[in-house]
């Protein structure tokens, strides 16, 4: 066979083996495309969303495509070989690829524009329409498209036996293929994107075009000597293409700022923005999902004669001592420990793996450093806290934090500037209150 086609080759007109040479490496980018669209589809499986649903539909109209491409190459190797056994049926077999690549690529914009999931009504509908026209395609008989199993050979043209219904075939196809036309053209994306549109809307011209020489030359009407819908396809998948990388661009910016937001909004509810500490509400969440037992405690901060400094330097400089001590406060703790803002001037800290043992140094740094501070605009003034420690018990964090609260109090009553850890702890030494 080999030898038969190379002879063939040698014989046949430059025109013609042109013609092949670009049918056959229509063929090859043709399949190109498809394996991007079917990989890029099977990567998008398991999102199982509306970007999902757009890649299959992009898979499925490539897929159509291409069988419509490789049959039409089929047939001009049948015309070189002399060899029509099978040229029928590919015939045939590329009619019903143009129909059904017609109805995808209208599924495809149709999934685009949606916001959600595509109705299943109307896909099904459409699809059930174009089946409806293949099913032509395979019943011979004059009045319908394929009227026998004779073959019309003009050279290295072939064509089928076409009956009465022909004509109106072709026109419903490309009724059809306008009518992707007109939904790309009124496409929103076009707004957003030009680039892709454009590029879209060019290999779509390219493919209608292509349409109506083709059918203008199954019909009897040649203006060119070969068939060139085969390159409109492949002119049209590059554009598709194109297009669709424009659309996932863009959804891929919408998601990323998505995702921006989200992580902001998730800050501003883990954060406390004033002292940069993590909010109140993060840190129960956080007790919430620890198991009841297991070594660990919470210290209670509270500044002291915190109004005081309210009335006496306003609130705005209060908001300032606040936040620096916040500074101090999470310098001197580990990574593993949770410092938050409880409220106002009180601090909350989720202290994992620490026992009653170690509170006492940790306290002791925190009071050095803040009792440290100094400000330009209140000089002489002096930040004291006290403090409170409850270990974590069986009965819940939340009568941990009740049990660290009495021991602030505690605290304040002895004098305040000093820790005291509950009663329901072991006791530890402490180091003296500053005068």
């Amino acid at each position: 066979m080999q030898d038969t086609l190379f002879n063939r080759l040698d014989d046949a007109a430059t025109i013609d083996v042109t013609v092949l040479l670009l049918k056959v490496i229509g063929t090859g980018v043709s399949l190109t495309l498809l394996i991007i669209a079917v990989v890029f589809a099977l990567s998008q499986r398991g999102q199982r969303d509306h970007q999902a649903l757009v890649a299959r539909c992009f898979a499925l109209a490539n897929l159509f495509a291409a069988v419509y491409v490789g049959a039409d190459a089929a047939v001009r190797v049948d015309a070189l070989l002399g060899d029509f056994s099978g040229t029928l049926f590919k015939i045939q077999l590329a009619l019903t690829a143009t129909v059904l690549s017609a109805a995808a690529y209208i599924n495809l914009y149709w999934a685009m524009a949606a916001d959600d999931h595509l109705p299943r009504a109307k896909a099904w509908t459409l699809y059930g329409t174009a089946t409806l026209a293949v099913a032509l395609l395979w019943i011979k008989h004059p009045s319908l498209v394929i009227a026998s199993d004779d073959l019309i050979v003009k050279g290295m043209s072939v064509f089928a036996d076409y009956g009465t219904l022909t004509p109106w075939y072709f026109a419903f196809v490309l009724t059809l293929t306008s009518i992707v036309l007109l939904t790309l053209m009124r496409s929103p994306q076009r707004h957003i994107d030009r680039t892709g549109w454009r590029l879209n809307l060019a290999g779509f011209l390219v493919l209608l075009a292509g349409g109506v020489h083709d059918a203008l030359r199954e019909l009897g009407y040649f203006l060119l000597p070969f068939s060139t819908l085969s390159f409109g396809l492949v002119c049209f998948q590059i554009g598709a293409f194109g297009f669709l990388a424009s659309h996932y661009a863009r959804t891929l910016r919408e998601r990323t700022r998505q995702r921006q937001r989200l992580r902001r909004l998730n800050d501003e509810l883990e954060r406390d923005p004033a002292t940069g500490l993590f909010s109140r509400r993060y840190l129960q969440d956080l007790l919430d999902r620890k198991p009841a037992s297991g070594r660990g405690g919470l210290l209670f901060i509270d500044l002291d004669n915190f109004k005081s400094i309210n009335d006496r330097f306003g609130h705005l400089f209060g908001d300032q001592v606040i936040a620096t001590a916040a500074q101090e406060l999470r310098s001197q703790l580990r990574a593993v420990d949770v410092p938050c803002r409880w409220g106002g001037d009180e601090f909350l800290v989720y202290l994992p793996d620490t026992g009653p043992e170690d509170i006492g140094r940790l306290a002791a740094r925190l009071r050095d450093r803040v009792t440290a501070l100094r400000f330009d605009s209140a000089p002489g003034l002096s930040i004291r806290m006290s403090m409170g420690y409850s270990g974590l018990g069986a009965d819940g964090w939340r009568a941990s934090v009740a049990r660290a609260d009495q021991a602030l109090y505690a605290s304040k009553h002895r004098g305040r500037d000093q820790l005291t850890v509950s009663a329901s702890d072991t006791t530890v030494e402490l180091a003296e209150p500053h005068d």
